[in-house]
């Protein structure tokens, strides 16, 4: 090496600029911009809006949330195993791994439509409760109408 090759600053990690939001400012504009647009045209078709962005908000959570639960795995096995080929593989995945926080934050939209009782993600979380006429004696259910078949055989 030359001497002004060690002399030179050392180039800047994503994580540095990360750090001083370089990144991270215009990162999190881009999905707050995405989000309160995806709100608004979910909120714009008022019978099915939310639902449908409910529904395309938990598979996209699933999807991203498998990838950290992946590394995560990954990174478990080479610890366990011992391995020292993984280093450099293991490296990503850890980074990968470290998502596991957004993760938690990103799942309080979903948690709060199940606590809010709201149903547009699971029907049985739903805050209402449907009454269903009460069955007989021999697990019939319950009508206040007669039924015309009986009525032929009187």
């Amino acid at each position: 090496m030359t001497e002004q090759e060690t002399t030179q600053a050392p180039q800047e990690t994503t994580l540095a600029k990360c750090r001083r939001g370089k990144i991270c400012i215009p990162a999190l504009g881009a999905v707050g911009v995405g989000l309160i647009t995806a709100l608004i045209f979910a909120i714009a078709d008022a019978h099915y809006g939310m639902a449908r962005f409910m529904f395309a908000y938990l598979i996209s959570y699933a999807f991203f949330l498998s990838i950290s639960l992946g590394s995560l795995f990954f990174i478990l096995i080479q610890y366990i195993a011992r391995a020292g080929w993984s280093v450099t593989s293991r490296r990503v995945a850890e980074v990968l791994a470290m998502t596991m926080p957004v993760m938690a934050i990103a799942f309080l939209p979903i948690a709060a439509s199940v606590l809010l009782g709201h149903g547009e993600l699971y029907p049985w979380a739903a805050s209402h409760i449907e009454h269903h006429a009460p069955a007989t004696e021999h697990g019939e259910v319950a009508t206040d109408h007669k039924d015309e078949s009986h009525a032929d055989d009187a």
